[in-house]
This record gives structure tokens, C-alpha cells and sequence, in this order.
């Protein structure tokens, strides 16, 4: 599967994306604005959403419930930049795809 934004979508990501209601519109609003990377190793990364990201798109009109959704998922690249995995980050489990996460210097005007 691909997404809009022309990345590719692992079956692993797929069915966990499936399995745990992240959907299409999310993985696209998730991969444009996510701006905090967190490298994990073997070359993948892990990318999440910053307050600031979120606000950003809050003020893009984004509903209320989307932003709550977002700010707790973390998606996987692979070292092809296609989707590994994605996931929830929530009272403790995940903590590693965000721990020592930087911000990207980018501007968020797109």
C-alpha cells in the first residue's frame, strides 16, 4: 500500500495500522507534520509529532479528536523510508520510538 504522500506502507505497518485504528488520513497528516526524529537503530527511524506540530495544525482547523490521536502515534521508516511499523505511544509502552527525539529546524507553513 502507499500512502498519498508516496511512501510505502510494509504489510507489518499495514495490518498494525489496521489493528490499531490508525487510519489513511492519519498516517498522511502524521508523515507532513511530524518534526521530532528518534533514531532506534539499524538505520530506522522514528518520528512523532511536537506540541508545536500540533498547535500548528490546530490552527489549520484541525478537529480536536484528530490532534489527540496524532500527538500519541509514532511511525517507523525503514533505511528505504518506506512505513516499518506504526504505533501508540501511552503510559510508558512506546517510550523508546520517542525518547531522545529531536526537532527537525523546518518550518511548518506547508
Amino acid at each position: 500500500m502507499w500512502t498519498d504522500s508516496g511512501v510505502q506502507l510494509t504489510g507489518h505497518a499495514q495490518n498494525k495500522a489496521q489493528n490499531r485504528a490508525i487510519t489513511g488520513k492519519y498516517i498522511n497528516l502524521h508523515m507532513q507534520y511530524a518534526d521530532q526524529d528518534c533514531h532506534i537503530g539499524n538505520g530506522m527511524i522514528s518520528e512523532t509529532l511536537s506540541p508545536v506540530a500540533i498547535s500548528t495544525l490546530e490552527t489549520k482547523g484541525i478537529d480536536r479528536s484528530t490532534l489527540e490521536k496524532l500527538k500519541k502515534v509514532a511511525i517507523v521508516y525503514g533505511k528505504d523510508g518506506s512505513v516499518i511499523t506504526v504505533l501508540h505511544i501511552y503510559k510508558g509502552k512506546g517510550r523508546r520510538y520517542a525518547r531522545g527525539s529531536y526537532k527537525r529546524a523546518w518550518n511548518h507553513t506547508k
